[in-house]
């Protein structure tokens, strides 16, 4: 006796049924001119018709067709030009080139026999979607205090290229309901809906997977009557950001054949920030994204977004809604986001500020300051404090703003790199440690023409001159000092700037932190300078300096390792 009973007469559809064919070709190609009398033939057969897009102004039909089927069915054929000329009909997609003209044309025909029972649409519908690839749609009504279904759904995943299942739980009024609207059916064992079949499951998987077969080449919709309910999706991207871009087109496409209601904010926008900083608070979400898309309970990023049609199959027949983020999260938002990051900026600040390369300025400055009356003292202190400052400051916007634009197409990379360099400098100011106590000569450090040149020009500006001349030379010379500075103060700056700009989805955030860092970078000096307006003389300071030098270096080595270790590990 069959374990599986037809409960409903199966529709056979028309014979010799209106087959529409997709072909994509470009003028004068070689390969495109040697098939055309067989695209001809195709074109001429009365049961079939035929689609002719030029890929030249179909380019971004093309790209997603191609991702479609690739993504979709498992194709893993080449795209773009590589591609052509290209036959799609159904879920069949057949590539000619010139090695496999007469096999290819041989796998058109038996395709088309194959499906010659089906009504097959053209493959862009009337609101613009792709209709193919055509998934086997299926419903299974069960009732899950009674029967377990997890077998039968595994085995036509399993063996259905493309399959949506749907699984409706009988438990619930609202899916019995929805059998009810579908037919006049016994409930007491599970049914199971494939195309214009219904069929009772009584455990033959084999004849469940045989009757889907039939379907595979050509997808099968829901029953007629049968509403999908919507799964919602909240996605975040940068238009400027090609990765991005690619990932909201990989969850749209998803979209084409999922019943997905997809929310897009484009992180372009400052108010898309703040919204999505609410997200990473409710998601619990420690580490910012360019592009992250939220769906019931779970976020996904471009590294698990292969994941993400596994997550809505989980959702098919129940639907999910928007998750209820509350607005007023921004706040724990940000402390989640800015821990390690905030501390981060400060150590990072203080130790670039006591670095050698820039202590040794500050010492060389204090020294020349001598000579300037006590009364100018401050003036000239704070002009060069305001110029070492400000063109650090800008300098950090640079790092950060050229990191954000770089990252759009190599963050991966971009880490690695600063992060390996980070550990590999962090490694030379440990070496220094160990060299400085035996008494050799530390590797980093600023060359000596560019000592000289420091020193000129700290002597040029506390020549005796009027104070408010001196106080506008003072800030001239910080300013430029500054950056001569940055061949060795950079070592610091660099990862941190990274680190900032990685941590920072809000610009002002980045801006913060920038003026955190640059304030205690120059608070050594602003505390240098008052100590010495108070009477203390260069050479307490020169001692000092000699004193703290080995210790500085080991903290600055440890702490770039660290900063470098970080970054590697948010690169894999």
């Amino acid at each position: 006796m069959k374990k599986i009973l037809i409960l409903l007469i199966f529709l056979l559809p028309l014979a010799n049924a209106s087959i529409n064919i997709s072909y994509f070709y470009v003028e004068n190609h070689e390969i495109c001119q040697e098939i055309e009398p067989f695209i001809n033939e195709l074109e001429n057969n009365e049961s079939i018709n035929l689609n002719r897009y030029n890929l030249n102004g179909n380019e971004s039909l093309f790209d997603n067709t191609t991702s479609s089927y690739n993504y979709l069915l498992k194709y893993n054929n080449p795209t773009g030009a590589k591609a052509i000329p290209s036959i799609f009909v159904a879920n069949g997609w057949f590539i000619f080139n010139e090695s496999n003209i007469e096999e290819e044309k041989e796998k058109v025909k038996n395709f088309l026999n194959e499906i010659k029972e089906f009504e097959i649409e053209n493959l862009i519908g009337e609101n613009g979607k792709l209709v193919y690839p055509k998934p086997v749609c299926i419903i299974i009504a069960y009732n899950s205090s009674l029967h377990d279904v997890n077998e039968v759904v595994n085995a036509l995943e399993e063996n259905i290229s493309f399959t949506k299942i749907e699984k409706l739980d009988l438990n619930y009024e609202e899916n019995r309901s929805i059998i009810k609207n579908l037919g006049n059916f016994d409930l007491s064992s599970p049914i199971i809906f494939i195309g214009n079949k219904s069929i009772i499951f009584e455990g033959n998987i084999d004849e469940i997977i045989s009757i889907a077969k039939y379907y595979e080449k050509a997808g099968i919709d829901f029953p007629y009557g049968y509403n999908e309910k919507k799964i919602c999706v909240v996605l975040f991207y940068k238009s400027t950001c090609p990765i991005c871009v690619n990932f909201k087109k990989s969850v749209e496409l998803l979209g084409n054949f999922y019943p997905l209601e997809i929310k897009i904010y484009d992180l372009k926008e400052k108010k898309n920030e703040e919204i999505l900083l609410n997200y990473y608070n409710f998601y619990r979400v420690e580490y910012p994204y360019d592009a992250i898309a939220f769906i019931g309970d779970k976020y996904f990023i471009k590294e698990n977004l292969s994941d993400f049609e596994s997550e809505i199959k989980k959702y098919l027949g129940s639907g999910i809604g928007y998750p209820s983020v509350e607005e007023g999260a921004l706040e724990g938002a940000e402390n989640i986001i800015r821990g390690f990051t905030l501390l981060s900026v400060i150590v990072a600040g203080l130790l670039d500020g006591i670095n050698p390369c820039a202590f040794a300025t500050l010492v060389f400055f204090i020294s020349y300051l001598e000579r300037a009356k006590k009364k100018s003292i401050l003036a000239i202190g704070l002009s060069f404090t305001a110029g070492i400052f400000i063109c650090y400051f800008l300098i950090g916007i640079g790092f950060v703003e050229f990191f954000g634009f770089i990252e759009s197409y190599t963050k991966r990379y971009i880490n690695i790199a600063i992060g390996s360099a980070a550990i590999i400098l962090g490694a030379l100011s440990i070496y220094d440690f160990f060299a400085i106590k035996k008494g050799e000569e530390a590797k980093l450090q600023l060359p000596m023409f560019i000592k000289k040149r420091r020193g000129r020009l700290i002597k040029k500006v506390t020549e005796d001159k009027k104070v408010i001349i001196l106080s506008f030379i003072s800030f001239f010379t910080g300013f430029v000092i500054s950056g001569i500075e940055l061949a060795c103060t950079g070592q610091i700056y660099i990862p941190i700037a990274k680190v900032i700009q990685s941590a920072s989805s809000l610009r002002s955030t980045a801006l913060t932190y920038l003026f955190v860092y640059n304030l205690m970078f120059v608070l050594p000096l602003i505390i240098i300078l008052s100590l010495f307006y108070f009477g203390h003389s260069s050479e307490k300071f020169g001692e000092a300096q000699k004193k703290s030098y080995l210790y500085v270096k080991i903290l600055i080595g440890l702490f770039l390792i660290i900063i470098g270790l970080v970054l590697l590990y948010y690169s894999f």
